[in-house]
């Protein structure tokens, strides 16, 4: 479930992910104001500019990072992205991130940190940071 279930005071929200997750999910959701689009990533139309976009742990699980990104660079002014990287190609993740892909889409450098000591992974190497763009 979203991290938006952990914030107040927002005019709109949406979760966009495809997922079939159980009824309280979207009971959830109902209760605290939150839309739910429940499609890929890529389908999402923006129908006006958000102040803020999250991604976090959603680019290597969808069919097009690039156009992801560049949507949410066009229509939010600030993004906040938290993504694992060099983390290999399998059946739930079809892409592997790199730093340099990402800055390059996103035009920005971001931080890189392995996020777990134990035990040692290349999954736990992400790139994250808050970027800001005003159109």
């Amino acid at each position: 479930s979203s991290l938006l279930l952990r914030c107040k005071g927002f005019s709109r929200a949406i979760v966009v992910d495809p997922g079939n997750f159980p009824k309280y999910i979207s009971e959830r959701y109902e209760e605290n104001n939150i839309e739910w689009a429940r499609i890929p990533a890529e389908e999402f139309e923006y129908t006006q500019r958000f102040d803020e976009a999250w991604i976090y742990n959603a680019l290597p699980h969808v069919f097009d990072p690039t156009r992801i990104l560049l949507q949410a660079k066009t229509y939010t002014n600030t993004l906040r992205i938290i993504e694992s990287i060099n983390a290999g190609v399998d059946i739930q993740h079809p892409f592997s991130l790199t730093k340099e892909g990402l800055e390059s889409v996103l035009g920005v450098v971001g931080v890189v940190e392995n996020l777990c000591d134990e035990p040692p992974s290349p999954r736990n190497d992400h790139f994250f940071g808050v970027f800001s763009f005003n159109g």
